[in-house]
């Protein structure tokens, strides 16, 4: 005897059906691939506080003017960019790397990553994502650490984020969004194209947030990548 099926229960036949005749590949490719959201790159809680930056900067209104081309959407020139990196206060400096781990910010906002942070990202597409080697040096800035950190520049924006949906996404003056989830279902909402293909950007309206594809996040987690806040929230993408 024969038992008939709801509609859900058929629709998943169908589904199961479709999977194993054209591919699973060829199914899954109908459903847009997962978006995660991280405040990871821009953290301010961790030891970064401890780092400066060894630059030919001298007075306030330099260093400003570094932060100013560090923020824009195109390559900083070479003039900019720091040449190394200095342990800022003597007690401690023992331990300062060990509490950066691999990725963390440091004076003026600026992203600092460990060298097997750097060498996992160049497996991924990250567009004209910008990096520069930094060696670091202890307080007395003439003992070199071991290994080298790397100085990442921002340079893909979208936009993606669609926060007049988001909760607790609150407008500033300078046009873009703060965005404060306090609950875990709280999600960053997006219309992505299709055809989208980078891995990591960041959003031409919300502020420190950095999204990363499903493949990236999951080399994060497989390599054990350790930095303040970075964990990754799920994105809610809506159709084109």
């Amino acid at each position: 005897m024969s038992r008939k099926l709801g509609a859900s229960q058929w629709s998943r036949k169908q589904q199961r059906l479709a999977s194993l005749q054209f591919g699973d590949e060829a199914f899954m490719a109908r459903k847009k691939p997962k978006v995660w959201v991280t405040r990871g790159f821009h953290s301010t809680m961790t030891k970064g506080g401890w780092l400066d930056l060894e630059t030919w900067a001298e007075e306030p209104r330099e260093y400003v003017e570094i932060q100013n081309h560090y923020n824009q959407k195109e390559l900083m020139p070479d003039k900019y960019w720091p040449t190394g990196l200095f342990v800022k206060y003597k007690k401690g400096q023992g331990t300062v790397i060990k509490a950066i781990k691999d990725v963390c910010v440091t004076r003026l906002g600026i992203i600092v990553i460990s060298k097997r942070f750097y060498d996992l990202l160049q497996q991924f597409n990250l567009g004209q994502t910008a990096f520069r080697a930094m060696p670091v040096y202890g307080y007395d800035r003439t003992t070199r650490f071991p290994e080298d950190y790397y100085m990442m520049q921002m340079l893909e924006f979208r936009s993606f984020a669609q926060p007049e949906e988001m909760e607790n996404a609150r407008p500033t003056t300078l046009g873009l969004f703060n965005w404060y989830p306090d609950k875990p279902a709280h999600k960053p909402i997006l219309k992505v194209p299709d055809g989208h293909d980078l891995d990591l950007w960041m959003d031409e309206k919300l502020r420190n947030w950095v999204f990363v594809s499903d493949r990236l996040k999951e080399a994060i987690k497989s390599e054990q990548i350790k930095g303040a806040q970075l964990g990754f929230r799920p994105c809610k993408l809506l159709d084109d």
